[in-house]
């Protein structure tokens, strides 16, 4: 099992934020190019449709069936252009061009006027394969300057944020630890010239070390104390023997 460590926890938190982000970032980033592509596409079918209507004036009015198969194979070849059918005003058919769409198709008519006359009509499909094409090409470059930007992002969160708190936490985990194993320097400081709470920390843990080195030293110095008071009593008790040993040989 990983053990739970607190760069773990940051490496797990920023992968989160790096996969929220990254799904909020491509929504967003769908939304805007869909919009883009759409509005583009539109003004294209839009330009497209004026063109045929001014290219099949002629044809159409003068019943020229040559030149507007022509025209209409001429737009077919055009990537938005699926189908073309173009009539008289009547309602025959004059031309007619198709090609197999390689998406969803947009179907819209729309009159061929002659001085202000209607001289016929034109039913164009447009092909929105060209579209999504694009979408999904601008998506994955979207997605690797997406990912990129977090890897970069996260990576420069995971220095700072090692560097700011894991780091001082670890060096009094050390301390702690050689503390706890009796083999610790009550003389050893932490840098206290941070206004944060790990100041506020390293400050308090200076202190303690400070009323321990105190409290060590003060044991130290009764140790002494009861040393002396030990040796003394030591002597006492032998002269005390001394003396009982003397006063039986006198009385023997």
């Amino acid at each position: 099992m990983m053990p739970r460590t607190l760069n773990s926890k940051i490496v797990c938190l920023l992968l989160v934020a790096g996969l929220l982000g990254t799904l909020i970032g491509l929504g967003a980033g769908r939304w805007v190019l869909t919009r883009h592509l759409q509005a583009e596409f539109s003004a294209q079918t839009a330009a497209l449709g004026e063109l045929a209507k001014v290219a099949l004036d002629e044809p159409v009015f003068t019943y020229d069936y040559e030149q507007s198969k022509k025209l209409a194979e001429s737009l077919i070849g055009q990537p938005q252009i699926a189908s073309i059918s173009i009539t008289d005003h009547r309602g025959k058919l004059l031309a007619e061009a198709q090609r197999p769409a390689s998406g969803e198709t947009l179907a819209v008519e729309a009159p061929i006027r002659h001085a202000g006359e209607v001289a016929g009509n034109m039913a164009i499909s447009y092909d929105t394969g060209p579209m999504a094409a694009n979408l999904d090409a601008l998506m994955q470059v979207l997605i690797g300057l997406i990912v990129l930007l977090l890897a970069g992002i996260s990576l420069l969160i995971f220095i700072a944020m090692k560097r700011i708190v894991v780091t001082p936490l670890n060096a009094v985990t050390r301390l702690l630890e050689q503390m706890a194993a009796g083999r610790g320097d009550l003389t050893q400081r932490l840098p206290t010239g941070r206004a944060d709470e790990l100041g506020r920390l390293a400050k308090a843990f200076n202190a303690v070390m400070v009323t321990l080195a105190e409290l060590v030293a003060d044991l130290t110095q009764i140790g002494r104390q009861v040393n002396a008071s030990t040796d003394t009593l030591e002597q006492v008790a032998a002269q005390t023997h001394d003396h009982i040993a003397q006063q039986q040989q006198e009385i023997e």
